[in-house]
Order: C-alpha cells, then structure tokens, then sequence
C-alpha cells in the first residue's frame, strides 16, 4: 500500500504537466510521473531512445525548476514509445533528507583531540599499573 504522504495523484499530475512545457522536453520527450509504492516514478518516452545521462541531468535542472521538494527517491525510467519495458533506469536522490536520515553534527577538530588525549591518557594509566 503507497505511503499517504506521498504527493497526491493531483500533485503528481500537475508536476507531469509542468515538466512536460519545460523547453527541454516540449516536443521531444514526453514525461509521465505515476506513484510506486514508496517513490515517484518518472517514465522519459521518445521516438528514439533517451540517452541516460543528457536526459537525468535535463530531468534534474526540470525538477528544481519546478521545485519539486519530496523526501521519497525517484525512480527514473528511459524508453521508447511504445515499448512496454525501459531500457534503462536510475535512482535520483530525493531533494529533502527525513530528519531521521540526516547526519549529526561532526565534533570539531579539538573535540576530537580532547577524546583522544582521554583515551591515551587511559590506555598509559593502564600501562603503568600493569607494569608497577
């Protein structure tokens, strides 16, 4: 069952429209987004076969222009038109991190020095005990 914070159909359906009248894929590819079951689908259709990475790198430029903003990942698909199966596909990163996913902040590099000296400093306190 898809996720319901996923875009709605409505959402979807407007983004489609909206990459479609962007000057790079007007006439030449037709784009069609449809939702999977936990990421946006984009299908590239042309008459002749999409090559992959002119058409990711057109597809990321659309996006931003339109400002998409999803945390989902998009799955990206090239074909012919007319055929049922895509010749090729990638993942695109979504444009937004869940906050369960992003990084905590790095210590900074004295931090880093201070835990260190804490360790040596354990580890020779354990070595002269040993030895004494």
């Amino acid at each position: 069952m898809p996720l319901k914070s996923l875009p709605s159909t409505d959402a979807l359906t407007t983004l489609e429209t909206e990459l479609n009248q962007l000057p790079q894929f007007k006439k030449i590819i037709n784009v069609r987004v449809c939702q999977g079951e936990q990421e946006i689908r984009i299908f590239l259709d042309g008459y002749s076969l999409p090559e992959q990475q002119k058409w990711l790198a057109k597809l990321r430029q659309g996006l931003k222009e339109v400002g998409l903003d999803t945390s989902y990942p998009i799955q990206v698909y090239g074909r012919i038109v007319g055929n049922v199966l895509p010749a090729w596909h990638s993942r695109l990163r979504s444009s937004v991190r869940p906050a369960s996913a992003q990084r905590p902040p790095r210590p900074s590099l004295a931090e880093d020095l201070e835990a260190l000296k804490r360790v040596v400093g354990s580890w020779i306190t354990f070595v002269k005990d040993q030895f004494s």
